[in-house]
């Protein structure tokens, strides 16, 4: 593809059998008339049946129709869960990771087993800014907050995705033209409260693996209720 590179994702809907699991793959190919994906992606641990899921896709990227074969929202115990059942780890994780949110037991794992850090929601949605001391980080810098969150993610050897369709913005979220110091990761370091701005998706992460890896597990476990709720309160002291 060139400068292109095709990810999406296995509708969770599929997990339900073998059939669905490859419908959907075809109509991503159909979708994006192409005959293979570069990044392909179970979309969440809620989808479940991951034992049997797994292998399939495994089995469709060695026949070159997925390139890399990676997860989403998935904790150290799913991702233990599947080593320990004797599959393939992922080669990517995409998870909600950010100054806010660092998941430094899960971000140790992963670099543990070459699994790369994908972070989804690298700006908590813009949610937290104005909020927290990275606003002073920025200023000292003469950057914009969701640069300087950018460029943590990308010293933290991580592989941050901002969404933008205005080309201005995707060239600022390069954030390729400045460093952090030590003192400014270290700063950084100190905001990390577990803040979640998808609250849906990534507290799915903590869905025990017996949940999930040969059953659907019920919907009513998903998380998001009152504890994602309580994860998710701004935080408002910014000391400069």
């Amino acid at each position: 593809h060139g400068d292109v590179f095709i990810s999406t994702k296995l509708l969770q809907k599929a997990h339900a059998s073998e059939r669905e699991v490859r419908a959907s793959l075809a109509e991503s190919l159909r979708n994006l008339s192409t005959n293979y994906i570069d990044l392909y992606l179970v979309h969440n641990p809620r989808a479940g049946r991951i034992r049997q899921v797994w292998p399939l896709l495994l089995e469709l990227r060695d026949q070159g129709k997925i390139r890399v074969l990676g997860v989403s929202n998935f904790g150290v115990g799913q991702l233990e869960g599947m080593r320990q059942a004797g599959l393939e780890l992922p080669e990517v994780n995409q998870v909600e990771v950010h100054p806010w949110r660092h998941m430094t037991e899960l971000t140790a794992y992963h670099k543990r087993h070459g699994i790369a850090t994908m972070c989804m929601s690298p700006l908590a949605r813009g949610q937290m800014f104005g909020h927290t001391a990275l606003q002073h980080v920025a200023k000292r810098l003469g950057q914009t907050e969701a640069a300087v969150a950018i460029r943590w993610s990308l010293q933290k050897g991580f592989v941050p995705i901002p969404k933008s369709i205005q080309p201005q913005r995707i060239l600022e979220n390069a954030a390729s033209d400045f460093d952090l110091s030590e003192d400014d990761m270290a700063r950084i370091a100190a905001l990390d409260t577990g803040y979640m701005s998808c609250k849906v998706a990534s507290p799915c992460h903590e869905l025990p693996w017996e949940l999930i890896s040969d059953a659907i597990p019920d919907p009513s476990l998903w998380g998001g209720g009152a504890k994602g709720r309580q994860k998710g309160k701004v935080a408002t002291s910014a000391t400069p």
